[in-house]
């Protein structure tokens, strides 16, 4: 509007960049997914939601690997030191505990599914999948992650 108008903007917004966005998501997915209990009345079961972003940030992940192995280290370090949130392991141990659980707990595929029918607006060939989204995890890992962490 203010381009419009020729006035000063109203408000600004501030934005992350989604390398960003990506590295928070994947330090959040480990301590979430490690310090998971489904009996508290506090569960949250769309933390999937991580898993399902981190798959559809795979091409901003690969473009900026450096930054984003930088910015995911920052963001472990913080989680690690908040209260409730330390995996009490390394940030690899973690990342491979956490791919781990995420194949082994066939709760999360269908929590994954009941995310995505729920809120993706895909369209259903378009729409990622649980195998899809922790096969590209579990790449992104192996292929370009683990060797700069």
């Amino acid at each position: 509007m203010s381009e419009f108008t020729k006035e000063e903007p109203e408000t600004s917004i501030q934005c992350l960049a989604p390398v960003e966005i990506a590295a928070d998501k994947l330090s959040a997915l480990c301590w979430r997914a490690i310090k998971r209990n489904r009996e508290l009345e506090n569960d949250d079961p769309t933390l999937v939601r991580h898993l399902h972003d981190l798959c559809a940030l795979r091409e901003v992940i690969e473009r900026e690997t450096t930054s984003f192995v930088k910015l995911v280290k920052n963001s472990f370090t913080i989680d690690q030191a908040t209260s409730g949130r330390s995996t009490d392991a390394s940030l690899i141990a973690s990342i491979e505990k956490m791919i781990d659980i995420l194949g082994k707990d066939e709760k999360y595929k269908d929590e994954y599914q009941r995310f995505v029918d729920a809120m993706s607006y895909a369209d259903d060939h378009d729409t990622i999948d649980f195998e899809l989204a922790v096969s590209t995890l579990k790449n992104l890992y192996s292929n370009n992650l683990h060797k700069l962490l």
